[in-house]
Formats: structure tokens, C-alpha cells, sequence
């Protein structure tokens, strides 16, 4: 409550700043503080150096005493780790911005995943810190998801140069690939879909006459498979994350090629998979590839087939 004229006026004075509001005009009505004008007003007021002194000990305090991983006090340590950087504890405050940046990401938070991904390369940069290909990957998916491409296919091009395995940079093409999809290049998209494959030591058929043969082929050997209650359902582990990626390629690949305007490049995309889905039993993939040839069996005239395509999808 205000009390006095010292106080009157000091409240006056803050209220024409902007600092606090009352609920009305009475002396004696409660005074609410903008919290957040009056931490600007404060720092704003501070030397640069007041400034990262002041964030430096804030974290370091907060550090001692609380759990980051729980929480909202993440969010607050890595902004205060960041604005508070010294070379000394780099280490801790890009490991808690990466920490903020992959909780947020895993919350679908990615606007807020980006801006400390942002912090966290700002950290690497002013330490001398090399980032793995963990960080660039996050980094680049948040990237992708807040509508910055050019940075995203960036990072995952830098990811791809620090990956370890075929089946990671299989995963690194692919992301880059749908980058270039949601651009609406297709030319690009489908390239680097080819190079993932390529990765996963899969080449596909350039000439007409070997995408309808491979084709053919798929199809036989696919439903040999559904016939085979030892192969279907069978891939486990590593070969299974690996038939998942090549399916979800050439799903990808089949919606490139569909603005192409080419039936054949389409329909060899859209099915050729149905070749090893069958190994990953029932599930999401089966079930696109069968609502798939339903779809197209539809348009063909071919309304029973079509039916019992949906069916089996079901």
C-alpha cells in the first residue's frame, strides 16, 4: 500500500516509466510490478561487464543448488551460463544449452530449441569448441522446423561430415533430402534421396526397362515374403532401423517424383519397397504400401483389387 508523499511520488514516478500499475487511482489499492520492465530497466542500467558478472554468479549459484534436468531451471541455467560466459566454464554452459535445446526439441518446443542451439554454437565459437555431429543434427532439425533451410541443410551437411556409420549419414541425406522437398525442389530432392540410398548401398535403376524389371521383382518377392510366417516379421535391430529409413525414402522419393508428372518414376518410388517391407511385419510401413496400391488400383479401374488392397491396409 503507498503511504506518504515520498512514497506518492516514488510511485508516480515509476508508473510513468511503465514499471508498475495499480488497480485503480486510490492511495491505498494494490500495486502490481511488471517484473520483467523492471529486470530490463536494472540491466539496462549495468555496465556489459556488471552484466556477465552478474549472469556468471547467478549461474554458478543456481548450478549448486538445483537439479537442471527437472524442470523449467534448465531454460533459466542456459541463459544464464550464456550470458554469463567465461572460458573457464564453457564446457558447463554449452552442455546445459545443449541439454535446454534437446529438452525443448523433445517438447516440440522448436522456435525456443533453435534460439539455444543458437547459443550453444555462439558458446563452441568463443571457446574453440569443435561441435559433433550430434549437435549439428539438432541443430539442423531445429533449424529446418523454424523455417531457416539454407542453415539447416548447413548443419546436417557438417553433421555428414563427422557421422560414423552408413546408416547415420543415410539419416543425415534423408533429412537434408526433405528439406529440399518442402522447397518444392525437386530435382535437388530426389538427388539426395538417391545419395542416401547410395549410403545403404542401394542403387537405383536409371533406365526405364530396369525400374520396371526391379519393380516386377519387388512386388514377386513381397508377397513370396507375406506367404513366409519365418521371413515376416523377421528384421530385428539394425537391419530393421535400416529397412525403416529405406522405405520412408522411397515414400519421400514417390511424392517428388509424383511432381515430375511421370507415371513410371512414380509408381517404381511408391512400391518398389514393398519388396523388404514385409521383414518389418505388421505396422505403419506395410499399411502405406498397401494403401498405396489401393489408391492406385483405384484410379486404374481396378475397384475389387482395390478394395482388398484397403482391406489388408486395415
Amino acid at each position: 500500500a503507498m503511504q506518504g508523499g515520498d512514497t506518492q511520488r516514488a510511485f508516480v514516478e515509476l508508473r510513468a516509466s511503465s514499471l508498475v500499475a495499480a488497480s485503480a487511482r486510490a492511495e491505498m489499492d494494490a500495486v502490481e510490478a511488471y517484473h520483467d520492465r523492471v529486470r530490463e530497466a536494472v540491466l539496462g542500467a549495468m555496465a556489459p561487464d556488471e552484466r556477465r558478472t552478474l549472469h556468471a554468479h547467478l549461474a554458478t549459484a543456481l548450478d549448486a543448488d538445483v537439479v537442471p534436468e527437472q524442470g523449467e531451471l534448465i531454460y533459466t541455467l542456459a541463459r544464464h551460463y550464456f550470458h554469463g560466459f567465461s572460458a573457464e566454464r564453457a564446457a558447463r554452459a554449452l552442455e546445459l544449452n545443449l541439454l535446454a535445446a534437446r529438452t525443448a526439441a523433445n517438447t516440440l518446443a522448436y522456435q525456443q530449441a533453435y534460439l539455444y542451439c543458437q547459443q550453444a554454437a555462439a558458446i563452441a565459437a568463443q571457446a574453440g569448441i569443435a561441435p559433433d555431429a550430434d549437435f549439428e543434427r539438432l541443430a539442423g532439425e531445429t533449424a529446418a522446423r523454424t523455417g531457416h533451410a539454407d542453415e539447416a541443410v548447413g548443419y546436417l551437411q557438417r553433421a555428414l561430415a563427422r557421422s560414423r556409420t552408413a546408416l547415420e549419414r543415410g539419416h543425415l541425406r534423408y533429412e537434408v533430402g526433405l528439406i529440399h522437398l518442402g522447397r518444392l525442389d525437386v530435382a535437388r530432392a530426389l538427388a539426395e534421396f538417391g545419395r542416401a540410398l547410395r549410403e545403404l548401398g542401394i542403387e537405383v535403376p536409371h533406365s526405364r526397362p530396369r525400374m520396371v524389371w526391379t519393380l516386377i521383382w519387388a512386388v514377386v518377392r513381397g508377397l513370396r515374403m507375406l506367404r513366409d510366417p519365418r521371413r515376416f516379421g523377421s528384421a530385428t535391430g539394425e537391419l530393421r532401423e535400416r529397412l525403416v529409413l529405406v522405405h520412408r525414402i522411397f515414400d519421400r522419393c514417390g511424392v517428388a517424383a509424383y511432381f515430375t508428372m511421370d507415371r513410371l518414376k512414380f509408381m517404381f518410388y511408391a512400391f518398389v519397397s514393398f519388396g523388404s517391407v514385409p521383414l518389418l511385419g505388421r505396422g505403419y510401413e506395410l499399411c502405406v504400401v498397401f494403401s498405396g496400391c489401393g489408391a492406385v488400383l483405384g484410379a486404374l479401374g481396378r475397384k475389387r483389387l482395390s478394395q482388398r488392397a484397403v482391406a489388408a491396409a486395415q
